[in-house]
């Protein structure tokens, strides 16, 4: 019985009762086996007892000899090579996942390596109905001028688009989606640069950014506030390499830029339909949050709404609201669906939520938004036909007024102009910091219907608007302003 284990099925006993087919000893009585059998089993519980007791013997009392302890004898692992798993394709081949994995890290190592640079930036924020909503971008904000929602006239020149996205089928869909996508994302640095007689020219360091690569011969895609105020712009690729970028064409209002890189055969993006897009529908965002030491991160989650209005930099956004992870330095980078599409470009995200009775702040958590794909296209198609968008507006900064304000400083209610644009139609009208306008053609701009902002944007270049304006030592006077296309003063 040198072979025989009791629970091993392979071996266990069989037969009519009167022997043990195919069993050395066949033939004698089942009573007269077991009886051997269990001999022999409380032979190797004695044995096994005493190699026990050696081997603890600094335990001061005996084991216990319980028979439940011996009836399953201790197997020996067998050794077995290991054997990865291995995937199906969506094009029926098969592949080593495993090797697959290893290729990819091999590929894009930097991804993995936290490189231990980055550029001190302040972050700029302004406060919207209980949130505090930023820029997901490391840069120095400054309040801008008064926007206006443009009007997009112009028969925009358009760039052909990627093909549709041939993922791997992966379980989960989001590894498919990082590896088709991980090359079109891009890392932004802007710099300032100063020019010193008798010196080489000095960088300092502004923000850092994403973007996404939108055509193969090298138009990037990024949020205007990402490359505003830069001197030089840099992309850095996902394979580690550095272009000196030029800017192609930029809107303000509605936050959206479009680079130049001399490059070709880039990796260009599949742009998927924001149109279609659902409420509880998985996306990714990708992008290089807090600095290029993180480039490349990935995070998930889920649209929360189709969309929200958001007030925020001076600027009036449309956006889809989604609970993936972003941060400063994502801003400019694409969110995909999970059919690795491009639908929006990550943008804001709320920090706050309010302030407890101490004045504590009370953060928030899982609220972003992104710009929806189809108005990102729309505006990139122009900037990269025309290098700007046509947009109606006077070129001030100003700040509504509180009833506060105006019982502090004993003026009238209205919107007070901070700063005017150089060139700008109200200051070629003689209009002026700290003036206060009271009506814009015949309408309070105090009126709780009334936005000074979206009255202007619903005008046409070339339109007159007449401001009733208060200036101190002055009085109330009057003045005629043009509508021009504010983008061509930049």
């Amino acid at each position: 019985m040198d072979d025989y284990r009791i629970d091993n099925n392979e071996n266990r006993p069989s037969g009519n009762g009167s022997g043990i087919e195919g069993y050395p000893g066949g033939g004698n009585t089942f009573g007269a086996i077991r009886k051997q059998r269990e001999a022999e089993a409380a032979a190797a519980r004695e044995a096994e007892a005493r190699r026990r007791a050696q081997q603890y013997e600094e335990y001061s009392r005996p084991l216990e000899e319980d028979d439940s302890v011996y009836r399953r004898p201790v197997y020996e692992r067998e050794e077995k090579a290991y054997e990865p798993r291995v995937r199906t394709y969506s094009n029926g081949s098969s592949e080593n996942k495993k090797e697959k994995k290893v290729k990819m890290v091999t590929k894009r190592g930097f991804i993995a390596s936290i490189i231990a640079v980055g550029a001190a930036c302040a972050v700029g924020a302004s406060a919207l109905t209980g949130f505090l909503i930023m820029p997901a971008m490391m840069d120095n904000m400054k309040t801008e001028t008064a926007p206006a929602q443009q009007n997009v006239t112009a028969e925009a020149e358009t760039i052909t688009p990627a093909e549709a996205p041939q993922l791997v089928a992966y379980e989960n869909p989001v590894e498919g989606v990082a590896e088709y996508a991980i090359d079109g994302v891009v890392g932004i640095n802007t710099y300032s640069q100063a020019l010193q007689p008798g010196q080489e020219a000095s960088l300092t360091p502004l923000g850092y950014g994403s973007g996404w690569v939108i055509s193969q011969d090298g138009y990037i895609v990024t949020n205007y506030h990402v490359i505003e105020n830069a001197d030089v712009i840099k992309v850095t690729t996902s394979d580690g390499t550095e272009y000196d970028a030029v800017i192609q064409g930029k809107d303000y209002s509605s936050d959206i830029a479009v680079l130049d890189i001399d490059a070709t055969g880039m990796h260009a993006l599949a742009i998927g339909d924001s149109d279609n897009c659902k409420v509880g529908e998985q996306v990714i965002a990708i992008g290089n949050p807090i600095g290029d030491q993180l480039a490349g991160t990935v995070t998930v989650g889920y649209i929360s709404s189709l969309s929200r209005e958001i007030k925020a930099n001076g600027r009036t956004y449309n956006v889809l609201q989604m609970d993936a992870a972003i941060n400063p330095g994502n801003s400019g980078g694409p969110l995909f669906n999970t059919q690795g599409e491009v639908i929006g470009m990550n943008t804001l995200k709320s920090l706050y939520a309010g302030y407890t009775q101490q004045g504590t702040t009370i953060s928030s958590e899982g609220i972003g938004f992104a710009i929806p794909i189809d108005y990102v296209k729309q505006i990139v198609d122009e900037l990269i036909a025309n290098g700007s968008v046509l947009k109606p507006g006077i070129g001030i900064q100003y700040y509504a007024m509180t009833e506060d304000d105006a019982a502090s400083w004993q003026v009238p209610m209205g919107v007070l102009i901070i700063n005017t644009v150089d060139g700008s139609p109200t200051q070629i009208a003689g209009l002026k910091e700290n003036d206060i306008i009271t009506e814009v053609d015949g309408n309070d701009v105090t009126a709780e219907d009334f936005d000074m902002a979206e009255y202007i944007a619903g005008k046409s270049v070339g339109d007159k608007v007449k401001f009733n304006v208060y200036r101190a030592n002055k009085g109330e006077f009057e003045v005629e302003v043009d509508i021009v296309n504010i983008n061509a003063l930049d």
